[in-house]
């Protein structure tokens, strides 16, 4: 019985397909479809002739225009099924330039009937030509088929997967045709089996369309991944590799207990079973009792075990060591530590890449790198402290024989090692019914911005949004504990410098599961997104903030590098109209602008909790921000000498003044009490609460936060008319203005404005009340429900 379809196109390569016919009528059981691709010459009408007559019963030739190798395939095997009709059991692609040996499509018949849940059967492939070897096929994966192709298109097809409406993409028109082939019915569920040396002849020419396409390797895969929505394919990814070879095995060096884990999103508890096809994992982790229970607390497990897994790609086994900072108490930081001969008993967690056979213990590796997570004390339990302080979270001295022998077995060795494929995949998607978000900062300090980033993270959490931060540039948090508790998880990824493809996988393997990336900044989320475009990446929105001055007086800053980067931006989140029209004029289609305002960071005042101010107290002004240029250090001095004859006190509260200020401090000796910065929530409101006056000479701004938090607290706010304050103050209404000039003029009129103010106390106290008011009407969760229409518009319509 016929039931086996050879489909050979036919395209420039006359001299070879007689071979390649009558290698595949060899056998009994095949019908062999020529497809002649749309070039016709007289040696290609020779060879056809030829054919047509050799054996008609047997074979067909039919003549196709020329839409590439997929379009040719396809064509042939739906002329198959139209010939053999439901006895069309198997179908086989033969390139022309190859050819098949004495039983070689009856062994791969046979290989393919003795695994029922295969969907083809692949050869390894004997090379001739300009080179004479032998591929070995290894055992299909559908992790490494994302990075690397398993299969050549000449293998043994179900003819059922093209009854069902897989063919080969004719979009595919530079090669790897079959790579993408492959991964689509991978993705779909489908698996091949290895049929081994079976008789399939591959020939290897100098110069070939495959030698071509290698060249262009890197477009054509991204081509190929979005073909499949690989983005959006996040939790299929990691279901397949966690049946295939979970990523990492956990061993517990106290308790011996182990754990087989890839997805870090939440971990498993208790002895586990065998339950994967692979015996063996990717990678093995041997932890003191608790360490990724406190990592997991603290929201870094995923984000520290595959920061630490990207190590690894160049080092055998990294430490991990974690330390307890008493001095930077709201810190959490991720940095290099370099091991200097010292035990195991110093480390908390070792990450090794073993892929032959499990470590028996500890002492079987030493780590060449590590990694030091400095957890500042705000951020952990007294009881943690101690263990930290005490060595508890280290390996017990001695170490421990904590890692066990695993028994391997033959499908083991041949499964093989997926660490050179898998990436970082962190987390599944869940079951989350708002949006997924990753907030990507270059870290988490004490700017406004980074305050913005929380504020708005925090409200979108409230709206139901699950939210991931991804720091790029610093490994750095500088924040109290229940601030972060708006992210689900914190990730780290790094700049691999000279290895964009790297820092690239890092990136996408970081942002792959969310729907939508929102950048605060990132220099490195620009970068990745120019290199690798949107058809990879989530949809990227920047949320920009204001346009900055250079030392000249120029702009700069962040809004004229997203403007320049708007292919890969789905969306501009300004803060201010005065931002968008900015963008528009360096071209940003306004379409593609929405305005998410700021908000105040601290509670807002009822207007019954601030009493007018007495006529015989003093004015108290408040500063609360950074001492340096751009919020007009020199001013703040001029003015509080200026107005030593009003009654007026003053209160700064900020940074240390900037290296660009120059050697004299302009603060130094001045009549105001200074102090340290404070940034929780409810310091500073009691700051601003204590005031009557906010001032801020500022040369530029966005929004200043400092702005929305005085008028939120019931104080009349005093400034520089820069950026788009004007946006929010109307002056003599809700707050002062004044024009921005010469250091000496602006430092006068803000000076007047508070001898003014101090000498109308029913004014002041007129313009506090209106700014109360205007102040009721901002506040996060409205800024946040913007965003999430702004998102949804943009990516779900």
């Amino acid at each position: 019985m016929t039931d086996t379809a050879v489909v050979i196109p036919l395209y420039r390569q006359p001299q070879y397909v007689c071979e390649a016919a009558a290698s595949a009528l060899s056998d009994e059981r095949s019908h062999v479809v020529v497809v002649s691709d749309g070039w016709m010459d007289d040696a290609t009408r020779r060879s056809l002739l030829f054919l047509s007559r050799a054996e008609p019963s047997r074979m067909t030739v039919i003549h196709h225009p020329n839409r590439g190798l997929s379009g040719a395939r396809n064509a042939g095997i739906v002329m198959a099924q139209q010939i053999l009709g439901e006895q069309l059991k198997y179908v086989f692609p033969l390139d022309a330039d190859n050819w098949l040996g004495e039983g070689a499509l009856s062994r791969m018949r046979a290989a393919l009937d003795a695994d029922a849940a295969a969907a083809w059967a692949a050869p390894d492939m004997s090379m001739f030509g300009a080179r004479r070897d032998i591929w070995h096929v290894p055992e299909f994966s559908t992790v490494r088929q994302v990075y690397q192709n398993q299969c050549d298109a000449g293998s043994l097809y179900r003819a059922d997967i093209f009854r069902k409406g897989y063919w080969f993409d004719e979009r595919m028109r530079e090669g790897y045709e079959d790579w993408e082939f492959f991964l689509r019915l991978a993705l779909a569920g489908y698996r091949g089996t290895r049929a081994g040396t079976v008789g399939f002849n591959y020939r290897v020419k100098a110069e070939s369309m495959l030698t071509e396409t290698v060249k262009k390797h890197h477009a054509i895969i991204a081509q190929a991944h979005g073909y499949n929505q690989l983005s959006k394919r996040h939790d299929d990814l990691i279901s397949a590799e966690h049946r295939e070879r979970p990523r990492f095995l956990m061993v517990n060096n106290t308790t011996l207990e182990f754990r087989y884990v890839t997805d870090l999103s939440s971990l498993p508890t208790g002895q586990q079973e065998k339950a994967y096809r692979s015996r063996l994992a990717s990678l093995y982790v041997i932890h003191a009792d608790g360490v990724p229970e406190l990592l997991s607390k603290l929201r870094l497990l995923p984000g520290t075990f595959y920061r630490i897994q990207q190590e690894l790609e160049t080092n055998n086994c990294i430490g991990l060591k974690l330390t307890v900072d008493a001095e930077r108490a709201s810190e959490i930081v991720l940095s290099p530590y370099f091991p200097t001969q010292i035990g195991p008993r110093y480390w908390s967690a070792i990450f090794a890449k073993t892929p032959d056979r499990a470590p028996k213990s500890v002492d079987d590796i030493t780590p060449s790198a590590g990694l030091e997570l400095r957890i500042g004390i705000d951020h952990l339990h007294p009881s943690e402290v101690i263990q930290l302080y005490d060595g508890v979270l280290t390996f017990p001295e001695p170490p421990s024989n904590a890692l066990r022998s695993f028994e391997t077995s033959q499908s083991d060795r041949l499964f093989g090692d997926l660490s050179a494929y898998i990436r970082r995949l962190p987390k599944a998607r869940g079951e989350a019914e708002g949006l997924r978000l990753a907030i990507v900062a270059p870290w988490i300090g004490l700017g406004g911005v980074d305050a913005c980033v929380l504020e708005l993270s925090s409200a979108l959490k409230v709206l139901g949004c699950t939210i991931d931060l991804v720091l790029t540039e610093k490994h750095r948090v500088e924040t109290s504990p229940h601030r972060l508790a708006c992210f689900d998880s914190i990730h780290f990824v790094k700049r691999y410098e000279g290895d964009d493809d790297r820092t690239g996988r890092d990136f996408l393997g970081t942002v792959g599961h969310v729907d939508a990336v929102i950048n605060a900044h990132s220099g490195l989320c620009f970068e990745v997104y120019q290199r690798l475009g949107k058809a990879v990446l989530p949809p990227q929105f920047a949320y920009l903030h204001v346009l900055d001055k250079d030392q000249n007086g120029r702009a700069a800053g962040w809004p004229i590098r997203a403007a320049e980067c708007s292919q890969t931006i789905t969306g501009y989140l300004a803060i201010s109209q005065q931002l968008i029209d900015q963008l528009q004029a360096m071209d940003v289609p306004p379409e593609r602008i929405a305005l998410i305002r700021n908000a105040p960071v601290v509670p807002h005042v009822k207007p019954t909790e601030r009493r007018a101010l007495p006529d015989d107290k003093p004015l108290q002004v408040l500063y609360a921000g950074r001492f340096d240029r751009q919020k007009g250090v020199e001013r703040l001095a001029r003015v509080v000498e200026l107005s030593r004859r009003s009654s007026v006190t003053f209160r700064f509260i900020g940074d240390s003044v900037l290296a660009e200020i120059g050697a004299r401090n302009p603060l130094e000796g001045i009549d105001a009490l200074i102090e340290p910065s404070v940034h929780e929530r409810d310091l500073l409101a009691t700051a601003f609460r204590a005031a009557d006056v906010v001032l801020l000479p500022s040369r530029w701004e966005g929004v200043p936060l400092v702005m929305l938090d005085a008028m939120a607290s019931g104080c009349v706010f005093v400034g520089t008319d820069v950026g788009a304050v004007s946006e929010v103050i109307r002056t003599r209404e809700n707050g002062l203005l004044v024009p921005d000039g010469d250091d000496e003029t602006t430092a006068q009129l803000l000076a007047h404005h508070l001898s003014w103010l101090d000498q109308n106390r029913s004014e002041m106290e007129r313009i506090r009340r209106t700014a109360l008011c205007d102040a009721q009407k901002m506040s996060w969760i409205n800024s946040a429900r913007m965003l999430i229409e702004v998102i949804k518009d943009a990516t779900f319509n």
